[in-house]
């Protein structure tokens, strides 16, 4: 399984944050990875990777099981999210949609490790 690590600063702030508050940064978080990845998706062919991996992400329903998840759950659910833009970025020959993607990963993980 593919993992992207939070950057640092993002995962000693998450430490010193209340569980409240980190739960809902996490929240924001995996809502702006997800919304970034379909809208840079947009006007691509329906069979394109990152088409398909916004349709896989916006499928996972997360908006209806948030409540079920711990901060812990959900910094794991972003780090894969994470892994998957990152190894999304990898692959583009398109330029434009390669920035897009890193730039959209860049300030919250590091670039993906693969865990056995």
């Amino acid at each position: 399984m593919l993992s992207s690590p939070l950057l640092p600063t993002i995962s000693h702030g998450l430490e010193n944050m209340p569980q409240g508050e980190a739960f809902a940064l996490l929240v924001r978080l995996v809502s702006a990875m997800i919304a970034g990845v379909v809208l840079s998706s947009m006007g691509c062919h329906l069979a394109h990777p990152v088409r398909r991996c916004a349709y896989e992400l916006t499928k996972v329903g997360l908006a209806e099981r948030v409540s079920t998840h711990s901060v812990e759950e959900l910094v794991q659910i972003v780090e894969e999210i994470g892994a998957q833009i990152w190894r999304l970025a990898e692959f583009q020959c398109d330029a434009r949609l390669k920035s897009d993607l890193i730039s959209l990963v860049a300030p919250v993980c590091q670039p993906a490790t693969k865990i056995i």
